[in-house]
């Protein structure tokens, strides 16, 4: 996917699948590793998962670890890359997304827990 330079993430379109947001992206960053099978997450409260329609054509990565700390810098963060024409998200209770070739960032929703005093993932 070629990406103007001046481009900043603020103006890469941005889809939302429920709980789950998709950015069009540069380029795959490097040290990520695959993740097998198509599931991009699956939903606690109803065991539906959001993932690829096909693995044909598309790849799943998890972010690589920061230097630091040995783990994501965002928990849950993952790109996907897509050689295909066009790959499709898909989950039981929401639109089907359409996304063309190219790179895409995946991240959960997070929550401020006011009770609890944490941040937590989204639940779908």
């Amino acid at each position: 996917m070629s990406t103007n330079p001046n481009t900043t993430n603020a103006t890469r379109r941005l889809w939302r699948q429920g709980d789950i947001y998709i950015q069009e992206f540069s380029s795959l960053p490097e040290g990520c590793t695959r993740i097998k099978g198509g599931v991009i997450a699956r939903g606690e409260a109803t065991g539906h998962a959001h993932r690829l329609a096909s693995t044909q054509g598309s790849k799943l990565y998890s972010a690589p670890p920061s230097k630091r700390s040995g783990r994501s810098i965002k928990p849950g963060l993952m790109y996907l890359e897509v050689t295909a024409p066009e790959c499709v998200i898909q989950h039981h209770e929401h639109a089907p997304i359409c996304l063309k070739t190219g790179v895409y960032e995946i991240w959960r929703q997070r929550e401020f827990d006011s009770v609890g005093g944490g941040i937590r993932m989204g639940a779908d």
